[in-house]
């Protein structure tokens, strides 16, 4: 068990080195079988073993490299939707993101379990930010993939004391 637990490279040199053993014994070495037997034995179950845990590890590094490629994919897939939805959103979810955009607030501060948020954070077009908070001042924040869209979509607002804050939390 101790083996299969070892790294490619020692398996790696058991393997090589083993295989090594057995081929200088079938080619070079000339050797009366009752003094080096036990020891080509030796070689050769380690042979074997390193041989498969190598593979092994070969197959993991290869199945777990296809399933970062499809966890990418998924990845960029879901933020396309986002974006393709972010268009069809409610009127007052709409809202809540044109105001952060035009603010450039990409974070804000909202409670804990603002019923105007909720629906924005079940869609994932508001991240409530991990850690230790005020559950009345909560940071909330924008994902990144949707926040480059928003900004590029809402003009920068310059007279902010003409606009009604949207945010919740906000007044």
């Amino acid at each position: 068990m101790d083996g299969v637990a070892t790294s490619w490279p020692v398996t790696s040199t058991m393997f090589i080195g083993s295989t090594a053993v057995l081929i200088g014994e079938a080619v070079i070495l000339s050797h009366p079988n009752t003094q080096f037997g036990f020891v080509f034995n030796v070689a050769s179950i380690t042979c074997a073993l390193s041989g498969a845990i190598l593979t092994t590890a070969i197959m993991v590094k290869c199945t777990s490299g296809l399933g970062a490629i499809g966890a990418r994919q998924r990845r960029a897939a879901t933020i396309q939707h986002h974006l393709r939805e972010l268009h069809y959103l409610p009127a007052e979810e709409k809202a809540i993101l044109i105001h952060a955009a035009a603010y450039r607030t990409q974070v804000f501060l909202a409670t804990i379990s603002d019923e105007q948020l909720e629906p924005l954070v079940a869609k994932g077009y508001v991240e409530v930010v991990p850690g230790l908070h005020n559950w009345q001042n909560w940071p909330h924040k924008v994902p990144d993939h949707v926040w480059r869209e928003l900004v590029k979509l809402v003009p920068e607002e310059r007279s902010k004391s003409a606009s009604r804050n949207l945010l919740p939390g906000r007044d």
